[in-house]
Formats: C-alpha cells, sequence, structure tokens
C-alpha cells in the first residue's frame, strides 16, 4: 500500500518500494513458495482510501510504477532457467511451526517462529524450511528439528518429532513443553527422568547447561513477563538446559522460551551451541543484515543475495563479487560443483 508520512511525503520512494518487492519475491521462492500474485495491475482511482488508491503496477495516468521493473525481470529470469530449477534438494533443517500456540489465548509462537528463523538464516548461515505441526507428517527427513517456544503441542505432533529422533535426527526444544494443544498437563519429559512445572517470566533468567560452562543471562520485556511461561522443575528449582538421547539421537531442551528473548543476539547463542555436528553452516556471508542464501537444484545452485542493513555492501564482503545498495537484492545460477555464474539478475 501506498504510505505517506503526516506532512504529505513519501515513507518509501518509488524505488524503495520496488526494492521491497524484489526482497519479497526472493524471500517467498527461497522458501518454496508456490509462486507469487500481483494483487492488482491498474491503479483504482475511484476507491475511496487513499492508501488503497495508491495499489497497482500502474499509475492513474497509466505510466509505469518501479516494482513493474522488479516484477517483469525476475518473472523472466525465473523463466529463461526454468530447465535448471529441477531436482531441488531440501533443507536439512527444519523449524516445525507451532500452530496450536497460533490457535491459542495469548499467542507468542508467531513471534518465535519468526526470530528462530531469522536466527537460523540471517545470523548462522543455517538453510531453513518449515513445516508445520499439523502436517508434521511432511517433515521428510531432517537432520535438525527445532520447535520455538511452543508452550502447546499435540500429541501426534510430539509422537511423530520423537520417532524422527529415534531415526537419528536432533531436536532442539524450548520453554514449557507438557501442555497438550487444550493446555492440559502432558508428561512428555516424564521418560527421560526430568518432571517441569510452568512459571512466569521474569525479567532477568539466568540460563547455563548442565555441566555448567555456558551460561547467559536472558532478558524478557515488555508484557512478556505477562504472557510467557518458562520451565522449572516440579519441586521449584531452576532447569539447566538439558540433553537426552534417544535412539540414534538427541533432544536438547532449554526450560527458557528463548526465541521470545528480547535480543535476537540471545537466541542465536543458544542455537550456536546446539548445532548438530552434521549440520554446515553454508548460507550466510557473515555480514550482519545480509542474507546470502543458497537453494540446491540437480544440476546448478541458486544463490538469492539481500541487502537488509542500512548501508551499502562493498563487493569484498559478499559472494561473487557484486555490490549492493541498501535494500538490493541479486540472484545467480552458479553451475554445480564449481563457481562459475550461468545467469544472474539483474
Amino acid at each position: 500500500m501506498f504510505v505517506e508520512n503526516v506532512d504529505g511525503g513519501y515513507r518509501r520512494s518509488p524505488a524503495d518500494c520496488a526494492n521491497l518487492l524484489a526482497r519479497k519475491l526472493a524471500l517467498a521462492f527461497a522458501a518454496g513458495g508456490a509462486g507469487a500474485i500481483q494483487w492488482l495491475w491498474n491503479t483504482n482511482v475511484y476507491m475511496d482510501s487513499d492508501n488503497e488508491v495508491g495499489i497497482g503496477f500502474l499509475r492513474a495516468d497509466g505510466t509505469e510504477k518501479p516494482e513493474l521493473d522488479v516484477f517483469r525481470g525476475m518473472a523472466r529470469f525465473l523463466w529463461e532457467n526454468r530447465h535448471r530449477m529441477v531436482g531441488r534438494k531440501w533443507e536439512e533443517t527444519v523449524v516445525v511451526i507451532p500452530h496450536s500456540g497460533m490457535f491459542s489465548v495469548r499467542d507468542q509462537t508467531d513471534f518465535a517462529t519468526r526470530r528462530a528463523i531469522r536466527a537460523l538464516e540471517y545470523r548462522l548461515g543455517i538453510p531453513t524450511r518449515t513445516v508445520s505441526e499439523y502436517r508434521v507428517q511432511d517433515i521428510g527427513d531432517p537432520k535438525w528439528m527445532i520447535v520455538p517456544s511452543p508452550r502447546v503441542l499435540t500429541e501426534s505432533c510430539w509422537e511423530a518429532l520423537l520417532a524422527q529422533v529415534e531415526a537419528g535426527a536432533h531436536l532442539l526444544i524450548s520453554g514449557f513443553i507438557e501442555a497438550d494443544a487444550y493446555r492440559r498437563f502432558a508428561p512428555r519429559l516424564a521418560p527421560f527422568g526430568l518432571e517441569t512445572a510452568p512459571r512466569p517470566a521474569l525479567h532477568f533468567e539466568p540460563l547455563e547447561w548442565e555441566d555448567g560452562e555456558a551460561k547467559l543471562m536472558s532478558v524478557y520485556a515488555g508484557d512478556s513477563t505477562q504472557k510467557v511461561d518458562c520451565a522449572m522443575r516440579a519441586d521449584g528449582s531452576p532447569l539447566p538446559i538439558s540433553t537426552f538421547s534417544l535412539g540414534a539421537g538427541k533432544i536438547v531442551y532449554c526450560p527458557l522460551p528463548i526465541e521470545l528473548a528480547q535480543s535476537e543476539s540471545q537466541t542465536s547463542f543458544v542455537y550456536g551451541l546446539c548445532v548438530p555436528e552434521n549440520v554446515e553452516r553454508e548460507g550466510s556471508a557473515g555480514s550482519l543484515g545480509v542474507l546470502v542464501r543458497r537453494i540446491e537444484f540437480a544440476e546448478a545452485d541458486l544463490f538469492l543475495i539481500l541487502n537488509e542493513s542500512a548501508r551499502p555492501v562493498s563487493e569484498r564482503e559478499i559472494a561473487f563479487g557484486t555490490p549492493l545498495a541498501t535494500g538490493q537484492t541479486a540472484l545467480f545460477f552458479v553451475r554445480k560443483g564449481g563457481k562459475a555464474v550461468v545467469a544472474h539478475y539483474p
């Protein structure tokens, strides 16, 4: 939508809007989306809402907005390289979307899911896909599964996760988890010798590992202390991060809902210490605010590079020697097993 400041000036310039559309399209493709549908092509000047009137690729006088160049250019790029987009290899790290929590009262899981993905993709460089708690049978054969601060979880999802762990996957799950989709107690950690109870988060929450070596002070602010629950032992004593073996895999249980902490760096710190040895960090260039995302196909790799920082990035900082201004996006097809660029956008 077209948004103005109070003085009538642009909140986003036409170029900013074009860059935003390019980032949305690239991220949707990286996430395995089915495509993109343009809401309106022609601006409808007869609508009685100012911000609705501004929607459309063509202005009222018929001229094209910069967004149309992005849409047309990216569509052409993907069409011309459609023969390379065969045999996609799915990401081996999966975030399970806790939909029961999203549909429950005092939902915090929408934020937790977005925080988890940003910590994995942007800060740790780990390509990630998502699967719904209600479609966990589609999880495939992951190496690492993360369930971010679910608070409530269906029993069928929990059983499916345990089956994956027994087969060799690793699971990281956080916060109080011993409640089903209706918030009834479900003793999920009892088989591992642990009994927990929920308690409201405090502003400062210390966190340590079983060996007591790594420590973190997690901060919860705003209304988090009214809505977020941590886990404690049933006798009221604090819990460290615990690791349980199950079959060929492991479960790492974090008693704090770390994805709901005030700082994203607190989430990425915990995730970074829990990454299984067989999971490679291959996506990010390590420049904060810049996402370098690889999508693997049978005969070529597609790299999507997005600069979401407020500063331009030089060709020395990212792959393929391509500078990116603030907000810009670039796409590259690279021949499998090499670094030869066979197609690029723009």
